[in-house]
């Protein structure tokens, strides 16, 4: 996270707030990657369809948000996700107390009146927030895998997308989608695959 987006103020320095990406989420970024490498996506890994040089090149920036907020029987936002992270932590994963702010607090962990972390210290201790971040993304896996188990439809993207959209949006808009998607041959969720994009598609899984 550049310092330009970190909320610490005067204090943010110049230094970026680093934490590795790993398990899935370092998986979806390679395949997402090389599926954006097309004209007109500028390098986006979520750009935004048909927009124009005056409109926004990529996707809403709480696009995660919203989706994770209209997920079915899911009552809970992303700074939620932050607090389990510090809780558990400490409770299962073995993270010392309070040490979750070095991958959470934007200032790198550092108190905004400890002189010598803000400006003599340069390790942004990535090895240690990889530690942190294997063993948080094993843990939620653990708890996926249970949740599939329980539910198994969690696997169907077409029900997930359904009732995503339909929380969202409502009946009346998810009953013009189908209308409109059947008469233009268009499949229900996604855009028409080119043969291009299949085969980035194949490349990335």
């Amino acid at each position: 996270m550049p310092p330009f987006f970190r909320k610490s103020g005067t204090k943010r320095g110049k230094r970026s707030h680093l934490v590795p990406c790993v398990g899935f989420a370092s998986r979806a970024a390679v395949r997402l990657d090389r599926l954006s490498d097309f004209e007109g996506s500028e390098g986006w890994l979520f750009p935004a369809a048909g927009h124009t040089k005056a409109d926004r090149p990529h996707a809403e920036s709480g696009l995660f948000n919203d989706y994770f907020a209209a997920m079915p029987l899911v009552s809970m936002s992303p700074h939620r996700i932050r607090y389990a992270f510090a809780t558990y932590g400490e409770r299962d994963l073995g993270f010392k107390p309070g040490e979750a702010a070095v991958v959470l607090d934007h200032m790198e962990g550092v108190e905004p009146n400890d002189v010598t972390g803000s400006f003599y210290s340069s390790d942004p201790q990535i090895s240690r927030k990889r530690q942190m971040m294997l063993a948080w993304v094993n843990w939620c896996e653990s708890w996926a895998e249970r949740a599939i188990a329980a539910d198994p439809l969690l696997l169907d993207r077409d029900y997930m997308m359904e009732m995503i959209f339909r929380l969202r949006y409502g009946e009346v808009r998810l009953e013009r989608r189908m209308e409109t998607r059947e008469k233009t041959g268009l499949p229900l969720w996604g855009a028409a695959v080119t043969t291009a994009t299949a085969d980035l598609a194949e490349a990335a899984k």
